[in-house]
């Protein structure tokens, strides 16, 4: 007879799920609890990233060949198949028995959760091996932990533009300062605001401001490198963190991010609206804080939008007659 699958493992199954909110870790949690109080079979988890796509947890020895024959009977010839754990062996381990549970279970189609079990020694499994409840048990952790990532993105995103927000920044930032402090690297950062934003607002309504906001945000991404992070710390004003960047360089992108801004082509109608911004450069230096770096880079910017406003660089309305015009005289 092979082990049977109790209440107390059910217990112990729910406990372990309980104490995370990680997707990972409550799939290789539930795996590893799985083999641990029944030892007779190879266990996996299916379940549905989005329609047509699931990603299998899995113990280690069945392989993906018996794994990717599961999901086709159980999902679909046409199913995507992602393994997220490292595989050992690809052997035949015959047909498993498995349960599914769907988010409506009234519902045609692919389940949203699998959970298979390959008996090994025995035809199959003990009728008190309760899938049922396991399936049950790791949908709902599965659940609450897709609950936890979205407030985490949230937390962490700005809704308007999706750049991280402050809380987002400050967490990368400090992060960025340690390992400069570790390992002797640079990290340079920018912080920008918009010049001109009120009068945006005021004469065209919050929603072209927001708008506006959007676009600088695709502009600052645009010019900078993939291993740079672009944030907003709210109102017009942004942030950039530049990993492994020396004060010389970060003048560099300074300026390549002003350019960026300005060539942008925002138009209301028929009328072109010049954004400009203002940029403050800073570099961290050993024991600085996060908020001692965001500070100097402020302190840059102000004197920058100060030297701008007295020297008349804040560009005014433009019309697109206007550019059309000069370009055909040119």
């Amino acid at each position: 007879m092979m082990t049977s699958y109790s209440n107390t493992h059910l217990i112990e199954l729910a406990l372990r799920l309980i104490r995370t909110t990680e997707m990972d870790e409550v799939l290789t949690g539930a795996v590893e609890v799985l083999a641990e109080t029944c030892r007779d079979a190879r266990w996996a988890i299916f379940h549905r990233l989005e329609d047509g796509r699931f990603e299998a947890t899995a113990q280690a020895g069945i392989g993906y060949d018996a794994l990717q024959s599961l999901v086709a009977r159980t999902c679909g010839n046409t199913a995507q198949m992602f393994v997220r754990d490292d595989l050992i062996g690809h052997a035949d381990l015959g047909a498993p028995e498995y349960h599914a549970i769907r988010l409506d279970l009234e519902t045609a189609g692919a389940p949203d959760i699998v959970v298979a079990a390959w008996p090994q020694g025995a035809d199959m499994l003990s009728d008190d091996v309760k899938l049922r409840e396991v399936c049950e048990l790791i949908f709902g952790a599965l659940e609450r932990a897709r609950e936890m990532k979205t407030f985490r993105i949230q937390s962490t995103f700005d809704e308007l533009t999706g750049l991280l927000n402050r809380r987002g920044l400050f967490d990368v930032l400090a992060r960025e300062q340690a390992r400069s402090d570790r390992y002797s690297r640079n990290v340079s950062v920018l912080f920008v605001d918009l010049n001109k934003f009120k009068p945006i607002n005021d004469t065209y309504g919050h929603k072209v401001g927001d708008e506006a906001l959007v676009t600088v945000a695709r502009a600052l991404e645009g010019a900078v490198r993939t291993t740079d992070i672009v944030g907003r710390l709210g109102g017009d004003e942004f942030f950039v963190i530049l990993p492994d960047i020396s004060a010389e360089g970060a003048v560099m992108v300074q300026e390549r991010i002003t350019e960026a801004v300005a060539d942008v082509m925002f138009c209301v109608g028929a009328e072109r609206v010049a954004l400009s911004i203002s940029v403050g450069a800073a570099t961290h230096e050993a024991g600085m804080s996060a908020e001692q770096l965001v500070e100097r880079a402020d302190h840059a910017m102000y004197a920058m939008k100060r030297s701008n406003a007295s020297s008349g660089v804040f560009s005014s309305r433009i019309k697109l007659d206007e550019i059309v015009g000069r370009i055909h005289a040119a």
